[in-house]
């Protein structure tokens, strides 16, 4: 996969998570990110202690909830009716993402085990 059609496919990925947004009601504002915490289930807390950061609590919930809820595009605006547009248009974009992610980490992997191999002996 060339390094432009993947710039694509995750452009195409980042547009449909963005529309999905804005069909939803959630348009994001200067300053409103809670759209995009609640969709990817992180959770901002304001730390005054720490000189007024914002801090990311519960990250490990984005492996464990966030993740899947962004490759199933399990939104309750894509329920019902707009169901179908998850099969026509997000699913196989979601899939072709998928798929050219593991492309380019394919040849790292084969290397990594490759080298590993060798200093086994097999």
């Amino acid at each position: 996969m060339s390094a432009k059609l993947f710039m694509f496919c995750t452009f195409v990925f980042i547009l449909g998570t963005i529309i999905s947004g804005i069909w939803s009601g959630g348009w994001l504002q200067t300053g409103d990110i809670t759209t995009m915490n609640s969709m990817m289930s992180f959770n901002a807390t304001y730390a005054a202690g720490t000189g007024g950061m914002t801090i990311l609590s519960q990250a490990s919930r984005f492996i464990t909830v966030g993740l899947p809820t962004i490759f199933t595009w399990n939104y309750p605006f894509l329920e019902g009716a707009a169901g179908i547009i998850k099969w026509i248009f997000l699913y196989p974009i979601t899939i072709g993402m998928i798929w050219g992610v593991a492309q380019v980490f394919a040849p790292a992997l084969s290397g990594i085990f490759g080298n590993l191999r060798n200093l086994l002996g097999l």
